[in-house]
């Protein structure tokens, strides 16, 4: 009885260490796929609360430190290589069953959990890189490959209740230790597959019906008796509490410090989230918005708010005014002194001293002064059946002799006039009108 008890309990294990094999063997091609769809470089956060203020810090994906940071962003400010969904609820114990018994839910590649709240991040690595630069610096944007890419995303996120909202593309970082990771695909995705397998439906709306719908939204979402739920309380949140900010910021900018301007957003988008977000959002979310939207109004916005019509349109004058005929007519005295001076036998760099213009220019100036050489085209001898002809002068005047070996035959077309004693030179005279004479000349090549 105690062998067959030994003897189980050691195949158990040896199944346990199979299993964990196995899972290992996923996990490293999962990240292995995952590392093809990031960036060379990417920014790296160390926590949360790093993300709300702190700059990045930036490391190749392939350096040893990467794995010390817990986010990362993944994608550049042209493309993305990945979709993930970021799930804001905690399913991290149930999540392989969820997605095994879901009939249209693609298995991901990677699923990083947070062992602390539980809430999940699924990982879907793509075989092909999506343009999301819409002002389509480089060239190579797609308008229907990155609605293609949102519409998908949508209906991911409504298939596994993930948040709408989440479009930074700043994600837990699947190397570091501090989230547990499983891998369950090796393998990247194309879109249309993903398409295919999440069963995405494509409607064809208009733009009247999408503007008509999206204004329903926001009025039903600043409605006082509508709560906002999971999946668009951070869109609902943002977009609120900066038009307030906007507004704030002309009023009291010059009379607040920058802290109390984000004090005062904070105490508002928390009211607005205590009021009209069920669940409410955590308290880093919103100070994380908060501080972004201080940080525009105290930068770009500020910018542009701090100069009035009169004082904008003086500073555009101003840059007017850097070139064009204005700025050639100053230096023309400076130019023609320098002629003078490059006629007495000066060098061109004790001129530039001289005359106070850049050596570029004191050689421009000079270049002007200089004879163009009269390049002489050599005289090519080319015979055509009976004749044989020698340009002696200038093919522009479109005129040169022809030296006959032959009589001209009394029905040729050609047209010659004999004005010279010397019978075998005969100035030939070509017409523009002449249709013969012009193909004759086409053929000379000259």
């Amino acid at each position: 009885m105690l062998k067959t008890v030994t003897a189980f309990n050691l195949r158990k294990k040896a199944l346990l260490y199979e299993e964990q094999q196995t899972r290992k063997s996923d996990l490293d091609a999962s990240l292995s796929v995952f590392r093809l769809s990031i960036p060379d470089n990417c920014p790296l956060w160390t926590s949360k609360t790093a993300l709300a203020g702190e700059k990045p810090s930036w490391f190749h994906k392939d350096e040893p430190n990467f794995a010390n940071f817990a986010y990362l962003k993944t994608a550049t400010d042209f493309k993305t290589g990945s979709l993930i969904i970021d799930i804001d609820r905690p399913v991290a114990d149930t999540i392989e069953t969820i997605i095994l018994s879901t009939l249209n839910a693609p298995i991901p590649n990677l699923i990083v959990k947070n062992p602390a709240n539980k809430h999940v991040q699924l990982i879907y690595c793509l075989k092909n890189w999506v343009c999301i630069d819409t002002s389509n610096k480089k060239g190579n944007y797609s308008a229907k490959a990155h609605a293609f890419y949102k519409a998908l995303k949508r209906h991911l996120n409504a298939i596994f209740g993930g948040d709408d909202a989440y479009h930074n593309f700043i994600a837990k970082n699947p190397y570091s230790e501090q989230w547990d990771v499983i891998g369950m695909r090796s393998t990247s995705y194309e879109l249309y597959e993903l398409a295919r397998i999440s069963e995405l439906e494509v409607k064809s709306t208009t733009f009247i019906e999408r503007l008509q719908s999206k204004q329903t939204d926001t009025a039903l979402k600043q409605a006082s008796d509508v709560t906002v739920g999971k999946g668009e309380r951070n869109d609902f949140l943002f977009n609120t509490v900066r038009v307030r900010a906007y507004s704030l910021y002309n009023k009291y900018a010059k009379d607040w410090t920058r802290q109390q301007f984000e004090n005062c957003l904070n105490d508002f988008a928390n009211e607005l989230n205590a009021t009209k977000c069920n669940p409410p959002v955590q308290p880093s979310e919103v100070a994380t918005i908060c501080h972004s939207i201080t940080s525009f109004c105290y930068g770009s916005f500020g910018e542009h708010q701090r100069f009035t019509k009169s004082e904008i349109s003086e500073i555009a004058s101003k840059c007017g005014r850097k070139g064009g005929k204005a700025k050639g007519y100053k230096y023309a005295q400076q130019r023609q002194q320098a002629r003078k001076l490059h006629k007495m036998g000066k060098k061109a760099k004790d001129i530039a001293e001289i005359t106070g213009l850049s050596l570029k220019s004191v050689y421009r100036a000079i270049s002007v002064e200089k004879p163009t050489k009269n390049t002489v085209q050599k005289l090519v001898k080319k015979t055509i059946k009976y004749h044989e002809f020698n340009p002696l002068f200038c093919v522009n005047s479109y005129q040169c002799s022809v030296l006959l070996k032959k009589e001209l035959r009394s029905n040729s077309h050609f047209v010659c006039e004999r004005s010279e004693p010397n019978p075998f030179l005969k100035p030939l005279n070509l017409k523009i009108s002449n249709t013969q004479t012009v193909k004759l000349f086409n053929q000379l090549n000259i």
